[in-house]
């Protein structure tokens, strides 16, 4: 195999199956383009049963005993399991014949990076690195520091966001093993529903917070945000916030009681399916997004790819998706006051949201297409072979 052409048969791993549908979307593309790829991630639990699938990572929760365990245990399983699934992770990639391992994610950055610096003797190793700042802050200075030691692991690294590369090379990286690719749109062929439907089929303003449920989203200052709303025009507004928690949301309900904003907000805290999720896109009239830290959010390309606005907080990863273009308003991270005197105004006059949504299907029409994500993952494929071939023939000379 010449040394700059990319391997054509590509592990993508996720062991906690992470962000499923990024996943997807870009192995639908790889394959697209004749290049076989495997899904590696975690049994019995991915969402979409295609071909290219498998479930590899903590076969102990698949079993009825592992699916009844309660979420604390689940994680110490999975803490439990890591280093003996990535290990095995070893055979199965000889079993499939691949040669490429792509990570998605790293669930235990400690463990990971001590077997991914055995695992790329036999093959180029590639990371996306989708968070750039582990756990978007929440998680120990431990863990940070062990992302450090994980970054050095790999013949090349991903990111999404110009932030990102700032902080990999600040993590001493070399800046020739980093190469910026753009998230992709989700959901890319749903059908387009336009701002005059929706707003015919009701009377109020239908904004939606979707998600998992984590600290950095920010839910509790948006819900700080809403009681400085005048009570006249929360009554205007249907505010849903829906997704699965990973924290606890009793004080958030609480909040809501205390501060009657249970007749325009709705909590929905659980998993929903991607059929609910299309329906839950659909009936909103915008996307609110008031985090406190993220790179590039899944969320967010969801909504640029079926063409409804967002508010946002203008976080580096937001400010440079929007950067002189429209579809979105950003408002100060944590400036609780302007995100709610945005929301006062749509209340108000929704007709502006109207606007901002035909802004959006214009920004929609620039994101580069899967296809071209794919073609540029390939280049840095390429890159990861030829750097294993140089580290092969180092081991050689020294061996």
């Amino acid at each position: 195999m010449n040394e700059m052409v990319a391997p054509d048969r590509i592990a993508l791993i996720d062991p906690s199956d992470f962000t499923t549908p990024y996943n997807l979307a870009l192995a639908s593309a790889i394959e697209a383009q004749g290049r076989w790829v495997r899904l590696v991630g975690q049994a019995g639990s991915l969402l979409h049963r295609r071909e290219f699938q498998h479930g590899h990572f903590y076969p102990i929760l698949a079993t009825p005993w592992g699916r009844r365990l309660p979420k604390a245990t689940v994680r110490l399983v999975k803490g439990a399991c890591q280093g003996v699934d990535m290990l095995r992770l070893f055979s199965f990639l000889a079993a499939i014949e691949a040669k490429i391992a792509h990570f998605q994610w790293s669930p235990l950055p400690a463990v990971d990076s001590w077997i991914i610096r055995s695992l790329r003797r036999r093959l180029p190793v590639v990371l996306t690195w989708h968070d750039s700042l582990p756990g978007n802050g929440s998680e120990s200075w431990l863990i940070r520091q062990n992302y450090v030691s994980l970054l050095h692991s790999f013949h090349a690294i991903i990111v999404h966001t110009q932030q990102a590369l700032q902080r990999a090379a600040a993590m001493g990286v070399d800046p020739s093993v980093v190469h910026h690719i753009p998230h992709g749109l989700l959901g890319e062929r749903a059908p387009q529903i336009t701002f005059a439907s929706r707003r015919a089929r009701r009377d109020r303003l239908t904004l939606l917070q979707f998600g998992k449920i984590k600290p950095y989203k920010g839910i509790d200052l948006l819900l700080e945000a809403l009681t400085m709303v005048p009570r006249d025009l929360r009554s205007r507004l249907d505010v849903r916030i829906v997704g699965k928690p990973y924290m606890d949301v009793s004080g958030l309900e609480r909040y809501v009681h205390v501060n009657d904003l249970g007749g325009c907000v709705t909590f929905r805290f659980e998993f929903v399916s991607e059929a609910e999720e299309e329906q839950l896109f659909a009936d909103a009239d915008a996307i609110l997004l008031p985090y406190r830290e993220i790179d590039a959010s899944g969320v967010m390309m969801t909504a640029v790819a079926r063409g409804v606005p967002v508010l946002a907080t203008g976080i580096a990863g937001f400010r440079e998706l929007f950067d002189g273009e429209g579809g979105a308003l950003l408002v100060p991270p944590g400036d609780t006051a302007a995100l709610a005197r945005v929301i006062a105004d749509w209340a108000n006059a929704p007709q502006r949201v109207e606007t901002l949504a035909k802004a959006m299907l214009l920004r929609r029409g620039r994101i580069p297409s899967w296809d071209e994500i794919a073609r540029l993952h390939f280049a840095v494929y390429a890159e990861a072979h030829s750097r294993w071939i140089a580290d092969q023939k180092r081991r050689k000379i020294f061996a």
